[in-house]
């Protein structure tokens, strides 16, 4: 146990809502907390509670480059530990915080929500940022990881791992939880519901707007990237809805109330994706909604093992069809009904392991 009551947060995105519930547990849990990080130009529509406000260092778009986040978080960090001393205990998300709180000879927690450096273009230096990555976690106080993939992927085990997947927000554990009664010829309402950026998303977007007319696609959620892309094919097709950003939790409950199917298939090219564990599965198992994600990937020997879904291979219309073509109702209503049995509390976030540690 450290027993460090203040703790220093620096976020390289500030709306994450793993990020605000990770700062909210902590602070109801008796610490002080300090938070720097970046807003991201959009999406920017979550906010965090009474007693930590966040010191806004900058902006880091999608269009930064890491050697330029690399440069500006080094003179950030160095600010941030001239203002804050090395007696604290320093939280970083992400990499490139953690890595340069290591060079500073810091204590700090480091959480680990993605590999961002198993995604292609990084392939010829992958090993070497992983012997980089692997001594930063060696040297951090603790390691919290948001799925057990990534503990695989570094082999990673020690009394130092807290493992916590990026579940429901404690906040909506009184949420109603209410199983799916569908009957024959209801449109069905499938949606994607976040942070929108993979082409598989659309694929299976476009292939409903197109070819099913009972069924419905939603998108939930901000993109600066794609925004003209999701407006696009919501004036073209009257059964794609786009309906832009949303602030978590508050909406989370009204937005489940009004979908049938979660869509969380991202894409599989990168081993990032195919080892985490994103909340759509827990927001899904705790609504009670079927959820449809890519097959041979960690989230699906999830939903195999919740039997909550479909796996399948979104690469092509094809097999898209074959899914789509499957639904049947009965199942559907069977899935959820399933799920609306399990205890609703396994899906809810619960920091308490990682408080544990840190007192």
């Amino acid at each position: 146990m450290l027993s460090m009551r203040k703790i220093v947060f620096i976020s390289d995105c500030l709306s994450q809502p793993r990020h605000i519930k990770r700062v909210t547990s902590l602070l109801n849990a008796g610490f002080e907390v300090k938070v720097y990080g970046y807003n991201r130009g959009q999406y920017d529509v979550n906010k965090y509670p009474n007693g930590a406000n966040p010191i806004v260092l900058g902006i880091f778009g999608d269009g930064h480059g890491y050697l330029n986040k690399f440069k500006t978080l080094k003179h950030d960090v160095a600010r941030i530990v001239g203002e804050n001393g090395k007696d604290v205990l320093y939280y970083a998300f992400g990499i490139l915080a953690a890595f340069m709180l290591k060079q500073k000879g810091c204590k700090y927690v480091y959480e680990i929500s993605d590999i961002l450096y198993a995604y292609p273009r990084f392939r010829f230096v992958m090993p070497l940022i992983k012997r980089i990555d692997r001594d930063i976690i060696d040297k951090a106080q603790l390691v919290v990881m948001t799925s057990e993939g990534f503990a695989d992927f570094h082999g990673y085990k020690s009394d130092k791992l807290v493992l916590i997947p990026n579940k429901v927000n404690s906040v909506l554990s009184s949420a109603q939880r209410t199983p799916l009664e569908l009957k024959d010829n209801d449109k069905i309402r499938f949606a994607f519901v976040g942070s929108i950026r993979y082409e598989t998303t659309f694929r299976i977007a476009e292939t409903i707007g197109k070819k099913y007319p009972n069924y419905e696609f939603h998108f939930y959620g901000g993109t600066k990237t794609f925004l003209e892309r999701c407006q696009n094919l919501d004036n073209t097709y009257s059964n794609v809805f786009y309906h832009g950003a949303f602030r978590n939790p508050d909406d989370v409950p009204g937005i489940y109330n009004n979908l049938d199917v979660v869509v969380a298939c991202y894409t599989t090219k990168s081993l990032n994706e195919r080892i985490a564990e994103p909340n759509k599965l827990y927001e899904a198992l705790f609504f009670c909604k079927p959820i449809i994600v890519a097959k041979d990937t960690f989230l699906s020997k999830q939903v195999n093992k919740y039997e909550c879904g479909y796996c399948v291979d979104s690469s092509t219309i094809e097999n898209i069809e074959n899914v789509l073509n499957s639904i049947d109702y009965k199942e559907l209503n069977r899935i959820s009904r399933h799920e609306y049995e399990l205890n609703g509390d396994e899906f809810v976030d619960n920091a308490q392991i990682l408080i544990e540690k840190l007192k």
